[in-house]
């Protein structure tokens, strides 16, 4: 089997992890990202991201 090489662009790799964060966010929207526990979304939540809930945002030092 022949080597393959690919090349991408910054811009290129920019539009990959932005599609991959969306996809994963639109996957696990309803749930903690740390503990995974199904929690209701902030109202006005961005676009790509997720939610966490009290007791982790507390332990991990985000409020």
């Amino acid at each position: 089997m022949g080597k393959v090489k690919v090349t991408l662009k910054n811009s290129d790799m920019r539009k990959i992890g932005r599609l991959a964060v969306n996809a994963y966010a639109s996957e696990h929207g309803h749930e903690c990202a740390y503990c995974h526990k199904r929690i209701q979304p902030p109202v006005g939540m961005p676009a790509g991201a997720v939610p966490v809930c009290d007791e982790c945002a507390k332990a991990h030092h985000l409020i």
